[in-house]
């Protein structure tokens, strides 16, 4: 009984061990979505002022 319960909380260690890195990587993951989101949010905003300068040069060309 005593050897069961020592496999059961090597395998509870292990399961939290897993448990716990997957999280690291999620979070981690969730920053790089953020950043990408901000990098994106940035290009779109880059994306518009270019086009009013073209168009503003059109008019002026």
């Amino acid at each position: 009984m005593e050897d069961k319960l020592k496999v059961q909380d090597i395998k509870f260690n292990a399961l939290q061990q897993v448990v716990i890195e997957n999280q690291k990587d999620l979070r981690s993951y969730e920053e790089r979505i953020s950043r990408l989101e901000l990098q994106t949010f940035k290009l779109g905003n880059q994306k518009e002022e270019l086009q009013m300068i073209l168009k503003q040069d059109l008019i002026e060309g």
